[in-house]
C-alpha cells in the first residue's frame, strides 16, 4: 500500500493535483507510523487512505483511476485495516467508507470502471472481516441496483454477483451471531426463540426489496427489466435461500412473511390487466384473489420467464423456512395456489418444473409432509399436513385431464407433471430404503411423527378428499373398495375397532393392502 501511495505522490505533478499529492503523502506517513501496539484505530487508517484514493478516482484520469481502484482492493486485503473491533458508528465501517469513496464513479460511465467498482463490493463481501448491518446492506444493494438498471450485460452480471454475495455474507453473520448466543448464553435461559431475535435485521432489508418491487413505475403501466425487477427478484431469492430454517422462531419475521412478503409475491405474479400492483395491495386482497372461482383472471403469466421462475424458487425456499409451522401453512397454500391452480394448464409447465425440485429432494419432501409445530388455535392435534400435497396433485390432474381432451398446447405441462411424479417416487424410494443422511429425518421429525401417529393405520390420510364418495378413486380401486364394503368391511378406524373380532382374516388383510395402496 505504501508503494502505491508513493507512486501517486510522484505522478501527481500538475497544479490541479496538489491536494491529491498532499493527501497521498499524509496517508503514506500515517501507515509508516504503525508499529507494535502503537496503532491508530483501523477505521482511522482506512479513512486517511480512502481520502487519497477517492481524490485519485475523482480526477477522471485513467491512470489515477487505476491507482485508486488498486488501492481500494489492497485495503480490503490488508489485515492492518481490520485490527480490533469496529466502532459503534456504522458510518465508519468499511462498507460505508467504500460507498463514499466510490460515490463519484458514475453508474453510466466507463463499463470497465463500473465493473471494477462492483468487484470491490464483491471482494468486500467475500472478506471474513467484513461487517454489515441492514442499513448498509440496503445502501449497497441500491448502488448495485442503479448499476444494473443503467449497465450493459457485463455490468448486470457484476451487479447481481456483488449484491447476492453481500446478502449471503449478511445472513451468515446473523447465523453465526445466533449460534454464538446459544453457545455462550446461560443454559436453560436462552432458547432458540431468543437467539432468533437477531434476524429482526432481515426484516427492513426484505421490506425495502418488496417496496421497490411493487412500487408503481413512472410512465409505464408495468415494470420492465430495465427498472430492475429481475435484479430485485434475484436478490429476494438469494436472501431467502441464505436464511437458516430456525428463522421461523422469530415471531416478527413470520408475521412479516404472511402480512407483507407473500402477498407481495402473489401480487407480482398477478395478471397486469386485472390486478393493480401497488402498495395498497394487502393480504386480504391476495386471499380474495386466491379464493375466487373465476380462474380466467389469470389467463396468461403476468411476468416473463426469468422473473416468474425467481418467484417460484422463492416459494420453495419459503417451504423450507416456514413449512414446519402449522400457522404458516395457509400462507404457503395461498401462494402455491396462485402458482399452480390459477394459471390455465398450458401455463403450468414452469411452476411444475420448480415443484419437481421439491419432489426430487427428500429434505424438501419432508418439509412438505411434516408439520413440527401444529396450529394450536385450530383446536386439533395437527394442522392439515396434506393440503399442499393435494394442491400440487390437483394441478397435475388438471393438466392430465386437459391433455386427454386433445389439447396439444398442454404437452409441456403434462411432461412436467410426469417428471414430478417420477421425482416423487425416487425420493420416496430413497426414504423407504433408509439410504440417506440422518440429517434428512432429524430426531425432532421422527419424534413428531411417532407421537402423532401411534399406529400405522392412524397415518392413513383422512381429509376432505378421501374416498367416501369414491368419485375421485380410480376404477380398479373403486371396484375393490365396493366389494370390501359389501362384505362388511368399514374404512373408518371406529368401525375397525368395533368389528375387529367379526371381520374375516383374509378380508381384513386385503382391506389393509388396499387401504395402504390408496
Amino acid at each position: 500500500m505504501e508503494e502505491l501511495l508513493l507512486t501517486i505522490v510522484k505522478e501527481a505533478n500538475g497544479s490541479k493535483q496538489q491536494n491529491l499529492k498532499q493527501a497521498a503523502q499524509i496517508a503514506h506517513d500515517k501507515l509508516l507510523r504503525q508499529h507494535g501496539i502503537h496503532r491508530d484505530p483501523s477505521y482511522e487508517l482506512r479513512s486517511v487512505c480512502f481520502t487519497a484514493l477517492q481524490m485519485a478516482l475523482d480526477t477522471k484520469r485513467p491512470k489515477f483511476i487505476t491507482y485508486g481502484l488498486n488501492g481500494l482492493h489492497r485495503i480490503i486485503r490488508d489485515e492492518r485495516f481490520f485490527f480490533g473491533l469496529e466502532p459503534e458508528d456504522d458510518s465508519l465501517w468499511l462498507p460505508a467508507q467504500l460507498l463514499r469513496a466510490t460515490s463519484g464513479i458514475s453508474t453510466v460511465g466507463n463499463e470497465d470502471t463500473v465493473v471494477n467498482v462492483l468487484r470491490l463490493f464483491l471482494s468486500m463481501a467475500c472478506s471474513p472481516t467484513c461487517t454489515l448491518n441492514g442499513r448498509l446492506l440496503i445502501e449497497v444493494l441500491s448502488k448495485c441496483g442503479e448499476c444494473w438498471e443503467n449497465g450493459s450485460r457485463a455490468v448486470k452480471a457484476a451487479s447481481l454477483a456483488a449484491g447476492s454475495q453481500c446478502l449471503r455474507a449478511f445472513c451468515t453473520f446473523l447465523k453465526d451471531e445466533a449460534e454464538e448466543i446459544l453457545r455462550t448464553g446461560p443454559a436453560g435461559i436462552i432458547n432458540i426463540g431468543m437467539a432468533a431475535a437477531v434476524y429482526n435485521e432481515v426484516i427492513p432489508v426484505m421490506q425495502w426489496l418488496c417496496s421497490r418491487l411493487i412500487e408503481p413505475s413512472t410512465g409505464s403501466p408495468k415494470r420492465t427489466d430495465s427498472q430492475g425487477s429481475l435484479y430485485l427478484m434475484e436478490c429476494i431469492l438469494t436472501l431467502v435461500t441464505a436464511l437458516p430454517p430456525d428463522v421461523h422462531s422469530n415471531p416478527h419475521f413470520t408475521a412479516f412473511l404472511w402480512q407483507k412478503f407473500c402477498p407481495t409475491l402473489a401480487a407480482t405474479l398477478g395478471s397486469p390487466g386485472r390486478v393493480n400492483i401497488d402498495k395498497k395491495f394487502t393480504y386480504k386482497d391476495a386471499i380474495h384473489l386466491i379464493e375466487s372461482e373465476h380462474r380466467g383472471f389469470f389467463t396468461r403469466p403476468g411476468l416473463d420467464g426469468p422473473q416468474a421462475r425467481c418467484i417460484y424458487l422463492t416459494s420453495i425456499q419459503l417451504l423450507r423456512i416456514a413449512g414446519a409451522q402449522g400457522t404458516l401453512r395457509p400462507m404457503l397454500e395461498a401462494l402455491f395456489h396462485r402458482m399452480l391452480l390459477l394459471p390455465i394448464p398450458t401455463n403450468r409447465a414452469e411452476p411444475l418444473r420448480c415443484v419437481r425440485e421439491i419432489f426430487k429432494s427428500p429434505e424438501r419432501l419432508i418439509d412438505l409432509s411434516v408439520i413440527l409445530y401444529p396450529d394450536k388455535s385450530q383446536g386439533q392435534s395437527c394442522s392439515d399436513d396434506m393440503a399442499l400435497f393435494r394442491l400440487i396433485i390437483d394441478a397435475m390432474e388438471e393438466c392430465a385431464t386437459t391433455f386427454q381432451h386433445g389439447s396439444s398446447s398442454v404437452d409441456n405441462s403434462m411432461n412436467s407433471s410426469v417428471e414430478c411424479i417420477v421425482a416423487l417416487l425416487e425420493s420416496l424410494q430413497t426414504l423407504c430404503s433408509g439410504q440417506f443422511d440422518e440429517s434428512i429425518i432429524s430426531e425432532r421429525v421422527t419424534d413428531a411423527i411417532n407421537n402423532r401417529y401411534y399406529q400405522i393405520r392412524e397415518a392413513d390420510y383422512t381429509g376432505p378428499l378421501t374416498y367416501q364418495s369414491m368419485a375421485r378413486l380410480p376404477a380398479p380401486y373403486r371396484d375393490a373398495v365396493a366389494e370390501l364394503r359389501q362384505s362388511g368391511f368399514e374404512t373408518s378406524s371406529e368401525s375397525e375397532v368395533d368389528q375387529e373380532q367379526q371381520i374375516d382374516p383374509e378380508a381384513g388383510s386385503l382391506g389393509s393392502a388396499v387401504k395402504t395402496g390408496t
